[in-house]
């Protein structure tokens, strides 16, 4: 499990920095876990969400990364990461980050 976490925590620091496309998202991100743990499926659409609405200009053909560090889905992603380098057990993770999740406002 310490090595898909691994894996996870590179894509998060990844999705971060704008530096990961959807398709190696979906490449990347080990398919076993996010089907069978909540929280993984979390951080799943976490890092999906993050990749997908990823500011950019199309003009100027750069990232707005200021933006995005505003951005809900920028907060999440550093929620997961926090919850995956902490000492928390991992079946509690999902309800650690249920309690702390950044949500927009309905």
């Amino acid at each position: 499990m310490k090595k898909i976490q691994e894996e996870i925590v590179f894509l998060i620091r990844k999705a971060l920095n704008g530096e990961v496309e959807i398709e190696e998202f979906y490449d990347s991100f080990p398919d076993e876990i996010k089907e069978s743990n909540l929280f993984y499926r979390a951080v799943y659409d976490d890092i999906e969400a993050a990749v997908e609405h990823f500011p950019a200009s199309i003009i100027k053909g750069t990232l707005k990364t200021d933006f995005f560090k505003k951005s809900i889905e920028y907060r999440n992603l550093l929620l997961d990461l926090e919850l995956l380098n902490s000492n928390i057990e991992e079946d509690m993770l999902y309800n650690e980050r249920k309690k702390r999740i950044y949500k927009k406002d309905i």
